[in-house]
């Protein structure tokens, strides 16, 4: 028989065997390359994201701050005395001469009266009909209130009617 026929039945072979503690240590450390891979991988991934989000965010930011600006310059636009003159003129309002312009005055005692919070419609006008352009107890209330004129919100109206 040749060498190559041969057959070493019986006896171990020729090469050393690995021990258990040889295959655990292989098998861990393989573990531990396997989870660096997953986490290099998901941290690829999530940078990729956040490059994403950053774009997104920037122009959302130079979006808003145009806007800003542009408001800004709509509020300098608007504060200007010339258009408020050009809107005087174009909707053709004047200034109130002194005489023309009437004052409220409430008595001290209906502000004492209200200033506590615990009020209630007047009696009188809780028996008056509703009106159905005043529906509001508020505004029936205050167009009972007399201006220094002398003359009540109320009897205004019905004088200019």
């Amino acid at each position: 028989m040749t060498p190559l026929t041969k057959c070493n039945v019986g006896g171990r072979s020729k090469g050393r065997a690995l021990s258990l503690a040889t295959l655990v240590r292989c098998v861990g450390w393989a573990a531990v390359a396997t989870s660096l891979v997953l986490i290099h991988v998901y941290v690829q991934f999530t940078l990729s994201d956040l490059r994403i989000s950053t774009r997104r965010i920037q122009t959302a930011r130079e979006r808003l701050e145009n806007e800003a600006n542009e408001l800004r310059v709509e509020v300098l636009r608007l504060q200007g005395k010339e258009r408020i003159e050009r809107l005087v003129k174009e909707w053709g309002m004047q200034a109130p001469l002194p005489g023309q312009v009437k004052t409220m005055k409430v008595p001290e005692t209906l502000m004492a009266k209200y200033e506590g919070g615990q009020w209630r419609l007047p009696r009188a006008l809780e028996d008056e009909p509703v009106d159905t352009a005043v529906e509001n107890p508020l505004v029936r209330m205050v167009a009972g209130i007399p201006y220094l004129g002398g003359e009540t919100l109320a009897q205004a109206a019905e004088r200019q009617n």
